[in-house]
């Protein structure tokens, strides 16, 4: 049969479940308490694998292999726009259909370099189903109409003048993502290590390269790839196998025969010797210096074997994994960088395994410096032998890692695991075993106590199939960019004529006045949805007893199943810290679980609790309690570890809270620098957050606070801090932070475990406690205050897109109003905004949030063309609504999806914070219930009254804008009489 594949030619016998099926195989699978049954429907040739077991959350995943020829994102384009309409739900966007009204757990689409995925999930079946019936009508049967193409991959728009530029939600996205040094050097990585195959393509989509897409060429694109012969669909959870085969049978697979699978992504050929390849990075920073990183990366053998993709991921966590690793030591202590650079690690999702390794914040001169430090280390390794400790660490790191169940996309991540095998040929249990590979891969060690140094030896050392990729900044990119997009347009406008440019002109109003049109009531019908009645009233609880603890703190704790985990989550109350110490809490909360203590290294601490542990993390965020008027701020610290080491890893862990070593200057240097890289980096990543956070600072105390800790302001505050020379100055103010937070009666603490280990864990949280210091060190109160400052705040930074934030007050969730914000902003953000912004404005994303305690209603655009025509839409939005209110229906929907959200699973970590923070912030049980109750009773002319209040607010708005400081100053003019400060980051 054509495009057969290796689980393919398994004995197979007709199925018992349904007879339009071959059944190739039933593999016990007890480490997921289930059983994975693969079938090949035998007139079109698509296999369905399901991996049965009780789990209610049940997911689907339509995949299909999508290898790329070139770099137009065809295959990206297509994941888009298949969701635009199809046969069957003849509507503009059915996507965003489900978006409003299904209680999915996870709905979206991903496009990988070889393959695209469908997956969807919920706990609710017939919603699944629903979910199923339109995923599936859209990757078979889709419209493909020119103008989805236009809108969702490239289009070329025409001004009054007749000058002429790209759009497209793809374009956009792309230039975005290539705007930012992480997102080049690991995209250019994994292009240099394959040169010859389909990874040496972006299947994402080159901004240079998307508009050569035709909409020919995508549409032959999606016969050749869309067809059932060449996708694979994966089942998981408790619904039966025979429900699922004739649904898919009947609902879609039954119209087609067999076709061609296509063609496979191939075997990159082994390299005699090394390379060197070069790339740039669009800043607006003229100091250069330090700014670039280098990569070594590393091509590994396939990874559709579990064994390979285990020994080489130990390998990997052995070498880099942590503060204990031996690479990573000799890398961070070289001086030659300032930390890891963004590649480095191991990527197992591509058919060959490529593991990376290197720093940034370096220079093009020191690449060779670093190779040696690199390939030095490896040699020391295979000569002298890994600390077993380390081993011994990464290995039960990994056994945690599978033992601990996460709540909400298990099913997904399993999905991952089974395609790394079974796109490629085998079987899908192939990958997805891990307790044999496993339990092989120590007996290896057992036997061969020098297995990983032989690895190195043979894979990293004496593997001339390797790419060292420098990445380089470069101050004029963007101004070289432009210039040859300007260029180019220009060649294209000179040979077109008059009619030409009518004809564009024309074809983009009908674009526009179709992006406008309202779907018709018969198109709207066709869509599967819940109703009100399928939606729980009752709420969901998360138990716990109240223990009080020495010193005047307390905690909640839980006995519920973990697995024979016990979690700890420790808020420390950071209300009378001295003010000038405030900005230094995010560091501090990272650095305290990554230093040495008394008579041990960081690096010794770092292996005790790989062996101890399963993590211990900290963090900062603010809280503003319901009934309160000042914001809390608090320090978080996270610890898990099993039951039968938890006694060790806990006394070392709180060890680190009660008497970390700070004298070492250069840890605690590397370990800021680190931190800065991090926020500096996450900066364009996550636009729309700082944007937004910005935004909110000028109206709220407790996100002025958030901001200080995890906004625009600590950037400002981590460039500010001067590290040459010595930093006695700097510890001397962390330690003196630490001793005013670490003590008793700061302390709420939330704890689970299984109720025969919950005695041990109180009795550890108990000792603690009476270990630290119960005098609370006097300090003068402070009352936060939101910042001042203009109506639009503005932050210049490199790239071609922005990201752009408008908040105003609103209700909480103890106010009467606060449900009604709540399904208005969700009808906004699958709604107006989604029109409006990304379909005709080509930005990425739009949202609008209603926010529970800190009584704010924010809009925000994401990787966003345009700035003044997007905060217009944000008023408009409101304007919308206060002049006509929604169809019963949109509210209905609207609460149903809402509703979904509260209906995910939860991980017993996720129960564990999730419960603290709704005590830290007044938020019972009964009071989660009467907004259950006020959402379900929420009428439309409810939602025009929320509108209708928000937009007599507007004019104590908050906007910011994230752009290219050239396009601010572009975007004044059309925003009269509004102040603007604009000054640029320092990325």
């Amino acid at each position: 049969m054509p495009g057969m594949s290796t689980s393919q030619n398994q004995t197979a016998a007709r199925s018992s479940e349904h007879e339009a099926y071959l059944h190739v195989s039933d593999t016990p699978l007890p480490e997921y308490r289930g059983v994975g049954r693969l079938f090949r429907h035998e007139a079109s040739g698509c296999e369905v694998y399901h991996l049965s077991n009780d789990d209610p959350e049940n997911l689907f995943a339509f995949v299909f292999k999508t290898i790329p020829g070139d770099s137009t994102g065809v295959a990206h384009i297509l994941e888009h726009t298949v969701l635009c309409g199809s046969q069957r739900y003849p509507v503009k966007d059915p996507f965003l259909l489900l978006l409003k009204g299904s209680m999915y757990t996870f709905l979206n689409a991903l496009t990988f370099p070889d393959k695209t995925v469908y997956p969807a999930s919920s706990t609710v079946d017939e919603d699944l189903f629903n979910l199923m019936k339109v995923y599936g009508d859209a990757v078979f049967f889709p419209l493909l109409k020119e103008e989805m193409f236009r809108q969702e991959g490239h289009r070329l728009l025409v001004d009054e003048n007749g000058n002429l530029s790209y759009s497209g939600i793809v374009y956009n996205e792309m230039k975005g993502a290539y705007s930012t040094h992480d997102a080049i050097a690991g995209e250019m990585s994994i292009r240099s290590i394959f040169p010859e195959t389909a990874y040496g393509f972006d299947s994402g989509g080159r901004p240079e390269d998307i508009p050569q897409l035709t909409y020919e060429d995508f549409v032959e694109f999606h016969r050749r790839a869309y067809h059932p012969s060449n996708a694979k669909i994966f089942l998981y959870g408790n619904i039966p196998t025979d429900r699922y085969l004739d649904f898919l049978h009947s609902e879609f697979l039954a119209s087609f025969n067999a076709g061609e699978a296509d063609r496979d992504v191939g075997v990159q050929r082994p390299w005699d010797s090394p390379r060197v390849e070069f790339a740039e990075y669009p800043t607006e920073n003229p100091e250069i210096e330090r700014q670039s990183s280098v990569t070594v990366n590393w091509l590994l053998p396939e990874s559709t074997r579990a064994d390979e993709l285990i020994r080489f991921s130990a390998l990997a966590d052995i070498l880099l994994g942590g503060s204990g690793s031996p690479l990573y030591i000799a890398l961070i202590e070289s001086g030659l960088g300032e930390d890891l650079s963004a590649p480095t690690g191991i990527e197992t999702e591509l058919r060959q395994i490529v593991f990376s390794a290197g720093l940034r914040g370096t220079d093009p001169e020191r690449r060779e410096e670093i190779e040696e430090v690199i390939f030095s280390t490896l040699r020391k390794l295979r000569d002298n032998g890994i600390d077993p400790d380390v081993i011994e660490g990464t290995l039960r790191k990994m056994e945690f890692s599978h033992r601990e169940r996460p709540g909400v996309g298990y099913g997904l991540r399993l999905m991952r695991r089974a395609l790394r095998g079974w796109l490629h040929g085998g079987a899908p249990e192939a990958t997805l075993a891990f307790e044999e590979p496993f339990t092989r891969l120590r007996e290896e060690l057992t036997e061969n106590p020098g297995y990983f140094e032989s690895l190195i030896d043979r894979y990293l050392i004496n593997n001339p199939h390797r790419s060292t990729l420098v990445v380089r900044p470069d101050p004029n990119r963007a101004e070289k960019e432009e210039a040859r997009v300007g260029q180019e347009l220009a060649g294209i406008r000179e040979a077109m004529s008059d009619a030409d440019i009518e004809n564009l002109r024309k074809k983009n109003e009908a674009l526009e006045r179709m992006q406008r049109e309202v779907d018709s009531p018969e198109a709207l019908a066709t869509i599967p949805f819940l109703t009100l009645a399928d939606v729980p009233r009752e709420i969901r609880c998360i138990e716990h007893e109240v223990r009080n603890l020495e010193g005047g703190g307390l905690a909640l704790t839980h006995a519920i199943e973990t697995g024979g985990i016990v979690y700890y989550d420790l808020a420390f109350d950071l209300r009378g810290i001295d003010d000038d110490l405030l900005p230094l809490a995010p560091f501090l909360a990272n650095a305290i679980t990554d230093v040495g203590v008394p008579g041990m290294s960081y690096d010794e601490v770092a292996r005790r609790l790989d062996l101890t542990t399963g993590g211990f993390s900290g963090g900062v965020d603010v809280d503003q309690p319901l009934g309160a008027h000042d914001p809390v701020p608090y320090l978080y610290i996270r610890l898990k570890a099993l039951a039968s080491t938890v006694e060790t890893g806990s006394a070392l862990a709180f060890d680190c809270l009660r008497t970390p070593d700070f004298s070492d200057e250069r840890r605690i240097r590397d370990l800021f620098v680190e931190a800065r890289n991090d926020i500096r980096s996450n900066v364009l990543p996550s636009g729309s957050a700082f944007a937004r956070l910005e935004a909110a600072s000028r109206l709220s105390a407790a996100e002025a606070l958030s901001n200080r800790f995890r906004g625009i302001a600590q950037l400002d505050f981590m460039n500010e801090v001067k590290i040459a020379g010595s930093m006695s100055a700097f510890v001397e103010s962390l330690e003196t932070l630490r001793k005013q937070i670490f003590t008793a009666d700061r302390i709420k603490a939330s704890v689970s475990a299984e109720a025969p280990d919950l005695p041990l864990a109180e009795r550890l949280i108990r000792e603690f406690a009476e270990s630290i210091t119960k005098e609370t060190t006097p300090s003068v109160p402070v009352t936060f205050v939101p910042r001042t400052g203009a109506a639009i705040s503005g932050y210049g930074v490199p790239g071609d897109v922005g990201y752009i934030s408008c908040v105003l007050p609103g209700s909480r969730l103890d106010d009467d109003g606060y449900a009604h914000e709540l399904v208005l902003s969700h009808l906004l953000r699958t709604g107006f905004l989604w029109e409006r912004i990304r379909m005709e404005g080509g930005a990425y994303g739009a949202f609008a949030v209603s926010s529970a305690t800190e009584g704010l209603f924010s809009f925000a655009s994401y990787r966003d063309p345009r700035i003044s025509e997007t905060l217009r839409a944000f008023e408009d939005s409101l304007k919308h609504y206060a002049d006509a209110p929604p169809s019963a229906t949109d509210v209905e929907l609207a609460v149903i999806g809402i509703v979904g959200k509260d209906l995910r699973p939860y991980s017993p970590s996720e129960s564990n914070m999730i419960d603290l923070r709704r005590y830290l912030l007044n938020i019972t049980d009964e009071l989660r219930q009467i907004k259950r109750d006020s959402l379900i009773r929420t009428t439309p002319s409810d939602v025009q009254a929320a509108a209708k209040r928000l937009l007599e607010r507007w004019s104590e708005s908050k906007a910011c804008v994230i752009a290219r400081k050239e396009r601010i100053e572009a975007a004044r003019p059309d925003l009269p009489g509004l102040a603007v400060d604009l000054e640029e980051l320092t990325l």
